[in-house]
């Protein structure tokens, strides 16, 4: 993602301007007068800063470690949603060499893995916006985020440089639909 600018807002107060703007608004929208008044107090927001879209902008070297206690652990696909919006997708081989970079923070992490024959599952986190953002804050250096997926394949466990990290939700599905190249035969 690239961006190109930050845009700076400054509150309208010239009498003439706002007067203008709501002609505009009225004319374009069809509003009547006594709408256009009670959305302008409905929507009005005294406390609008950029404080969450500056929180957004943040990116940090880190990488998603997901190992499992399974000896036959086979882990195919890493998918991660971030805060910013950015989309990523991690496949073999390339997953296979999953190195640190800078990244924004993540959303949701959707992860696909085998552990034997008829063993296939789909892992999702939804990450908890606030304590990630927290935790991350004024870290340096490179990070994990470190998946520890039972033997079992029906709990994990997640980690923050070897911390626990707090998170909305973990769901782990069994997933019988997907097949990839070194799925077990």
């Amino acid at each position: 993602m690239i961006e190109i600018g930050r845009y700076q807002a400054k509150a309208v107060t010239d009498p003439k301007e706002l007067e203008s703007a709501k002609n505009k608004h009225l004319e374009t929208w069809r509003f009547t007068p006594e709408y256009f008044d009670e959305l302008a107090k409905k929507l009005y927001n005294p406390d609008a800063n950029c404080d969450q879209w500056d929180m957004f902008r943040l990116r940090y070297n880190w990488k998603p470690v997901i190992t499992s206690e399974n000896p036959n652990f086979r882990l195919f696909a890493i998918n991660t949603e971030y805060y910013n919006g950015e989309k990523d997708q991690m496949m073999r081989p390339w997953l296979l060499e999953n190195k640190i970079r800078d990244r924004a923070l993540p959303n949701v992490l959707q992860f696909f893995w085998e552990t034997g024959i008829g063993e296939k599952f789909e892992g999702r986190i939804f990450f908890n916006q606030n304590e990630i953002f927290s935790r991350f804050k004024g870290l340096s250096g490179d990070n994990e985020i470190q998946l520890k997926i039972a033997k079992d394949n029906r709990s994990l466990e997640i980690l923050l440089n070897n911390q626990e990290l707090e998170v909305d939700s973990i769901r782990i599905y069994p997933n019988s639909k997907r097949n990839f190249n070194d799925s077990y035969k």
